[in-house]
Parts: structure tokens; sequence; C-alpha cells
């Protein structure tokens, strides 16, 4: 297993350092001039050429791509253009925000997801199921920005229930940052419920299929003998009592008996008393 993962470290160096120029070439591609756009189209040539050349844009394109490079290893992330500040310092002062955001939008994906893909997978092939994925697979097709415009029309605009922007730590005001958060996580988690929710699904599916659930089913015993009959393809009764049951009605005697029947290979449970 560590060599799998060291292995697959190694290959990850050569994949983002391609990542990062093909990024970093793509971007000049881009038309227009970054000093010109900074300085505003009333710039002198003089000043678009001082400040292209204090930025570094006066250099060979294989020569800019090492100098950023070189200071990224050093942790230097650049200055922001839009911000005025450095990058990494607005990483810092953001992530925050960006982890709360995503944790509670991941918590909501799942939150939906789970119930969904259970009810949808043990209702295979009915309207029930067939409803879920619809919906699931709208809400997939649905663009954020679009879901993010139609719940601040409808929830902060005409019933303002929510507000339309800002944060509240939650060390200030618990009510408050939670509040700020509702529309930001719906619009974030909306999308990733049908990817969660399929999966679920799918691995439902698999396990309901498997043969000891089938034989599960046919035992329909209830309560704590359902422990027996989802191991009972799975188990070897030859174990510490010294007993082997003959037949599955001599199996089921022993259980009303109040008999141990030990189980081997079933997991974490080793043995069974049924309280009669």
């Amino acid at each position: 297993m560590t060599r799998y993962i060291v292995q697959r470290l190694f290959f990850i160096i050569p994949v983002a350092l391609l990542v990062c120029f093909l990024t970093f070439m793509v971007i000049h591609l881009v038309p227009g001039d970054p000093a010109r756009v900074l300085l505003g189209s009333e710039a002198t040539p003089d000043t678009v050429a001082a400040l292209r050349q204090q930025l570094g844009l006066d250099k060979p394109l294989f020569a800019q791509f090492g100098l950023w490079f070189w200071q990224l290893l050093h942790g230097n992330l650049g200055q922001s253009i839009q911000l005025q500040q450095p990058v990494l310092e607005a990483i810092i002062q953001r992530l925050p925000v960006t982890t709360e955001l995503g944790i509670t939008s991941l918590l909501f994906s799942l939150v939906l997801a789970f119930p969904l893909g259970i009810y949808s997978a043990t209702h295979r092939n009915t309207w029930v199921d067939w409803l879920i994925n619809v919906l699931t697979l709208i809400s997939t097709a649905v663009p954020g920005f679009v879901l993010g415009l139609v719940l601040l029309l409808f929830f902060a605009v005409d019933i303002r229930i929510f507000p339309p922007g800002g944060y509240t730590p939650f060390s200030e005001d618990p009510a408050g940052n939670i509040r700020d958060l509702i529309l930001p996580m719906i619009t974030l988690g909306t999308g990733t419920v049908a990817v969660n929710m399929r999966q679920i699904r799918a691995n439902m599916i698999e396990v309901l299929s498997q043969d000891y659930i089938r034989t599960a089913r046919g035992q329909r015993f209830a309560g704590e003998k359902s422990a027996i009959s989802s191991c009972v393809t799975q188990c070897d009764y030859s174990g510490h009592y010294g007993y082997r049951p003959t037949s599955r009605s001599d199996n089921r005697r022993r259980i009303r008996c109040g008999d141990n029947i030990p189980l081997a290979r079933c997991g974490t449970i080793s043995s069974f008393k049924h309280p009669g």
C-alpha cells in the first residue's frame, strides 16, 4: 500500500507541472495586454512599458514561467491585480469561510442523497424510483448560478427570509451564521445530490443482490434472528461447541431453545444467543 501511494505521488509531480505549464500558456493566448488593462486606455506607452518591465511581461514566455515557478516554490503566489494584495494573503483570509461553506454543502448533499438513494434502491423500477431519478437529474442540469439567482429572488427579495449576501462569523452570532449559509449551501449542495444518490443507489442494489441478503429474506426471521439470517450463507457452524446443524429445522429448533450457535467468519459476531 505504501509503495502504491509513493508511486501515485511520484506521477502527480509531472502531471502537475504539465497542467501548470499549459494553464500559463493558455492565459497568454487571451487577447489584451495586462499592463494596458491595469493602467487604462489613457496611459502613455512609456508608462505601459515601465509596468510591463516591472511585472516581467517583457521577458519570453518560458522565462516568465520559470520565474513564476521559482517564486511558487518559495511560497510567493504573486500579487493579485484585482485585489491589490498578495495572492497567498487573500487565500488565507477567505479559506475559513470557503471551508465552512464546503463542509455544510457536502453535509446537505449527503443528508438528501442517503435516504433518496436507499429508498430508490429498495423500490427499484417503481414510479417512486423513476420520480427520484428524474428530480435528481433535473437538479444536476440546472446551473448553480441560475439556482442561486432564483433562490435570491424568491427567498431574499420577495419573501425576505434570508439575507441576499454577507457573512457573519459563527463565534459572533451562531444564528446569523447559519442564516447566511443556507442559500449558498443549497446552491452548491444541490448539484452534487444526484451524483451521490446514484452512487449510493448502485451500491445498495449491488448489496441487495448478494446471496446472503436473499437468504436473509427467505429465512423471514425477525428481531435478533436477522443477525443469523444475514450471515447464514457465509457461516461455518463447526465451532467451539462441537455442534453442526444437519438441517434448517434442526437449526431453528436450537434457536428456539436459546442455544449458542457459533458464527465464524461473520464480521465481529462470533456467537449468537437468542433470548428465546
